[in-house]
């Protein structure tokens, strides 16, 4: 009895605080990191309950004659999401033409880079009220709009070019070509205008984008990268199996929960977010990336992705590791290549050691790693041993690394949880191994700084002079 009020007292500590050091974007991705880092399923069966079955509700809050709206939609929002059929289906998207503009008056509106970006923003009220019910040709005329008021034109002519080009029927051209003249766009614009009050918040700027009704400035490096974030949010809500949990107040993706004091009360707790950025502050963020040298993708991944973006990066730790293989035909030139690297693996304990090792190995060309290690690589040690380059040549022409990759295949079997590795390359991230996480290998760069929790470092910043870059 004593045994089973303890162990209830310390489930009861979990449930309250909930510490782990994953990031929140992936808490709700599997049942057993939903139990270690927010104590129950409560919380994100909850949000899967609220967001079931629902599009994500993506509004823009932008300005026809702005450089980075502009930027932001020809070269992110359309070519990755408004073009793309398949995440439309995820999405209810919606542009507000409005921005920074200010009303003075009745009838007066002062716009943010002047009457141009009025005429501008009248015009696209219209045609989106026109093409409300078509989003892949009113996506189009977006992208068209905004590239062409790049260059200048009057808005009017731009528009007019645009609508040709989608074959839009000629009395509807003129409708919309009134519309903007008219009392419609003005009763249009002041939609526009408040909504645009419940997208922007604070510092207010454009463009600024609001996610399921929410809005804050940590969601604005995810323009970024949106077009990988919606289906990786799309298949979280599938992910944990159905339980009797009602639906919650929570709209937002767990990403976002400990980011408001507002956004915590819907979705989830004070004390857990507390205790979450307690435990991961100052602490970096591990990556640890299992390749395979025979596969060329992997190889570049490794040089070309990881090396460049992380070797300096003191927010984050790298440690890359071979897949363990340990059958392979003599005659494959590859083979030879395992071996160095296996033998590289279990014979150098320091990560970091390691890896400049296999930086070096990864340059040599198939099959010559056994000489790219004696001619030049284990040079680069910091505490030079000839001894240690001729045990790492004989493991490699012996049996004993295969002995050694057949240990180290055993060992993940055990320790890759709470998946296997299923694909190559292979991200492991703070010890755990998701499936989720592979989503994430090429924008690593864009969200180390939103995960990172530490002195002297600004998450309201991350990525700023991307997305807004006349800010800086």
């Amino acid at each position: 009895m004593f045994f089973i009020s303890v162990f209830g007292f310390i489930l009861l500590i979990h449930e309250s605080f909930g510490v782990c050091n994953l990031p929140p974007d992936f808490w709700c991705d599997h049942p057993k990191i939903a139990i270690e880092c927010t104590g129950s399923l409560q919380y994100c069966d909850g949000y899967r309950a609220a967001r079931a079955h629902q599009p994500i509700n993506l509004r823009l809050s932008f300005e026809s004659a702005c450089p980075d709206s502009q930027q932001f939609i020809t070269l992110r929002l359309y070519p990755q999401i408004l073009s793309k059929p398949y995440l439309l289906n995820m999405v209810n998207f919606k542009g507000i033409p409005w921005g920074l503009a200010k009303r003075e008056g009745e009838s007066r509106v002062r716009c943010h880079h002047g009457e141009r970006e009025c005429i501008g923003n009248r015009l696209l009220s219209c045609a989106f009220l026109y093409y409300s019910n078509n989003p892949m040709k009113s996506g189009k005329l977006f992208n068209c709009f905004m590239s062409s008021m790049a260059y200048k034109p009057p808005p009017k002519r731009a528009i007019t070019e645009c609508l040709q080009h989608l074959q839009t029927p000629p009395e509807a051209q003129a409708s919309i070509l009134h519309c903007a003249q008219s009392s419609q766009a003005d009763t249009l614009q002041r939609h526009d205008e408040v909504e645009t009050r419940s997208v922007l918040s604070t510092p207010r700027f454009v463009p600024f984008i609001s996610i399921n009704g929410r809005s804050h400035i940590h969601m604005q490096a995810y323009q970024l990268f949106l077009g990988d974030k919606i289906p990786i949010w799309n298949r979280t809500l599938s992910t944990i199996a159905p339980t009797n949990s009602r639906a919650s107040r929570c709209q937002l993706p767990p990403d976002f929960w400990c980011s408001d004091p507002s956004f915590t009360n819907e979705c989830y707790n004070s004390a857990g977010c507390s205790a979450y950025e307690r435990a991961a502050y100052g602490k970096p963020i591990k990556l640890k990336i299992i390749y395979d040298s025979s596969l060329k993708h992997s190889v570049d991944y490794i040089l070309h992705y990881i090396k460049p973006h992380f070797s300096k990066d003191g927010r984050v730790t790298v440690e890359i590791e071979p897949t363990p293989i340990s059958r392979c035909a003599a005659s494959d030139p590859s083979c030879s290549d395992h071996a160095i690297q296996e033998c590289v693996t279990n014979k150098i304990n320091e990560p970091l050691e390691r890896n400049k090792l296999f930086y070096c190995l990864l340059d040599a060309p198939s099959g010559g790693m056994k000489m790219a290690w004696a001619q030049k690589c284990h040079f680069l040690l910091k505490s030079f041993d000839p001894r240690l380059k001729d045990s790492v040549l004989n493991c490699a022409n012996t049996n004993e690394w295969q002995n050694l990759a057949s240990s180290r295949s055993q060992s993940h079997r055990i320790k890759l949880q709470p998946h296997p590795k299923q694909s190559d390359p292979w991200l492991i991230i703070n010890d755990h191994s998701m499936q989720s996480a592979q989503a994430y290998q090429k924008i690593l760069h864009q969200t180390i700084c939103l995960w990172y929790r530490g002195p002297y470092h600004n998450r309201d910043a991350c990525s700023r002079c991307e997305y807004e870059a006349t800010h800086c």
